[in-house]
């Protein structure tokens, strides 16, 4: 519902990566509530990208 939201008043350029991070901000969320859950290097490396390609691309479509 939130997306929607975005969409009505961003570009999907803009909207799109950021909805493409859900899984890197349930790993974060699960990592600090569900004590058992374990961030391996994997995972982090994995964060380390998508967080960089997300950058990245808001970057390149702005000209900041």
């Amino acid at each position: 519902l939130l997306m929607y939201a975005a969409l009505s008043i961003a570009t999907v350029s803009m909207v799109a990566p950021i909805v493409a991070a859900y899984p890197l901000i349930t790993a974060i969320v699960s990592a600090i509530v569900l004590r058992g859950e374990d961030l391996t290097a994997r995972m982090i490396a994995g964060a380390a990208v998508t967080v960089a390609a997300i950058v990245y691309l808001v970057v390149s479509t702005t000209g900041a």
